[in-house]
């Protein structure tokens, strides 16, 4: 395995009132294996495509055939997506941040980010990938025209078919319809997965490969994790919290900067998929160790109706020395001489102990090593956590329909305001 799922720390006999049972645990753990069971043999198409994933090779020679075109002879590379489209790819991608070409993630339509974003682009020297499973998705949709006039005012309309190129699905769209017009390469979509469950399709592997990670090690990781029992942990672990204690929170943590963004990835992928028919635990996003002066203090004094989980990667005896002489000075002298990766070491470890000693349940997510292997691996074990979890709680993990009502509301408004304009 490529981490450890340490979970002493949420349970009763170590942590007291704040835990649960472990009787409790147990009837639930039986559950949750028999769920995971149910859908590794599973035909539901949905269910099957996701799990199938990790193990496709069929599509890596188009992957890397994909990715030599976009960056062969380019400085930038925009990847246009939001959501499911964005969030994945830009967690395997922080494994890599200073890649060359560039990787830029376009995600939102704030225009006092986008509009002088463009000002600091060569067109010329400058690729784009544009993913939206349904084709349809406005944001995406208007970055993704932004960013076509934005090359053919600058190299000419053939450009975009050399410049170019969309992951979508197959069908008659708003987004396939423009690269059939202007002759952008598609790479098809899978129509049975979701964009929150795509990461290891070619919707995170082509960015991937872009940023130069091996895409073959990543779904290598999380193959290892397909038969694991430590999802299955999770899932009893998080059914077990709300039925006992009734926490209405689930908290993740990283300690370490590169993995930021996993944290993002996993509160859309938690909050989409459970979040429904009344039931769900709310995602919170935090980093190690900044949030330790800003979202502890809640978790170690406010309401005990959280599940915290920390991912660690040990740092000891790497980054720059502290200097000796001047935390004498300072008064400090326990971190002089010190590289500052023992104190990141020394901050999550006592950031757990602490949480435990307020009766706060918390997990740990121990890896080794930050590589495309590991990331897959927690990656995958997310995914199998959260179906489930929608097992146990019998929640339709895929789709959002609550979500529809907005974006058919956002159109509504839209056209109101091109009819007023007329």
């Amino acid at each position: 395995m490529h981490y450890r799922h340490l979970i002493e720390g949420c349970f009763a006999e170590r942590i007291g009132t704040g835990g649960v049972s472990a009787a409790g645990f147990a009837d639930l753990r039986a559950a949750a294996d028999a769920e995971h069971q149910r859908i590794r043999q599973t035909s539901e198409p949905e269910m099957a495509a996701v799990l199938a994933l990790p193990e496709k090779t069929d599509d890596i020679a188009a992957i890397h055939e994909a990715s030599e075109r976009l960056s062969s002879g380019f400085t930038n590379i925009l990847v246009v997506g939001t959501g499911g489209s964005s969030l994945g790819a830009r967690t395997l991608c922080s494994l890599a941040p200073n890649t060359t070409p560039k990787l830029h993630f376009l995600e939102n339509v704030d225009p006092s980010e986008l509009d002088p974003f463009f000002d600091q682009l060569d067109p010329a020297r400058t690729s784009a990938l544009f993913v939206s499973k349904s084709g349809g998705t406005l944001e995406t949709l208007a970055v993704s025209m932004v960013v076509m006039n934005w090359l053919r005012e600058g190299c000419g309309e053939a450009a975009l078919g050399r410049q170019t190129m969309a992951i979508t699905e197959q069908n008659d769209n708003p987004l396939a319809r423009l690269c059939d017009r202007y002759g952008i390469p598609v790479m098809p979509h899978d129509p049975d997965i979701g964009g929150r469950y795509s990461i290891f399709s070619a919707v995170g592997m082509l960015p991937a490969t872009l940023a130069g990670l091996d895409a073959s090690a990543i779904r290598g990781g999380a193959t290892s994790v397909l038969t694991s029992g430590a999802p299955v942990d999770g899932a009893a672990l998080a059914a077990a919290m709300a039925a006992e204690k009734q926490h209405a929170s689930s908290v993740l943590m990283p300690y370490r900067d590169q993995l930021s963004t996993l944290a993002l990835w996993y509160r859309q992928l938690w909050a989409e998929s459970l979040g429904k028919d009344g039931k769900g635990t709310t995602p919170i996003q935090a980093s190690g160790a900044v949030d330790q002066h800003s979202q502890l203090q809640l978790y170690l004094d406010g309401p005990n109706d959280k599940l915290i989980s920390l991912v660690t990667c040990p740092a000891m005896g790497t980054g720059t020395t502290v200097p000796g002489n001047l935390a004498q000075e300072a008064g400090v002298p326990e971190i002089g001489g010190r590289p500052i990766g023992d104190l990141l070491d020394a901050l999550s470890g006592s950031t757990a102990d602490a949480l435990q000693e307020a009766g706060r349940p918390v997990r740990i997510f121990q890896t080794e090593r930050l590589d495309e292997a590991t990331l897959g691996a927690l990656m995958m074990h997310f995914i199998l956590e959260t179906l489930i979890t929608a097992g146990l709680w019998q929640i339709n993990p895929f789709g959002q329909p609550a979500v529809e009502t907005g974006k058919k509301l956002a159109k509504a408004r839209l056209t109101e305001k091109s009819e007023d304009a007329a």
